[in-house]
């Protein structure tokens, strides 16, 4: 099985699949790592989560 793809077109390929790869991780970030009061990230299940849950309440 040969694979017969233009340099070109094979770029283009790599850059779709890394632009998907950030949106996708940006989403990620924001569902699983949301800024509390302190203007820091925090992990969703992390025990500072836990106790402090009304920072985390979307603006």
């Amino acid at each position: 099985m040969k694979i017969e793809a233009s340099p070109v077109e094979f770029l283009w390929h790599g850059m779709f699949l890394m632009a998907g790869i950030m949106i996708v991780g940006y989403f990620v970030i924001e569902e699983f790592f949301p800024i509390g009061k302190n203007n820091e990230r925090h992990w969703r299940f992390s025990e500072y989560y836990k106790k402090h849950p009304e920072e985390f309440k979307k603006h």
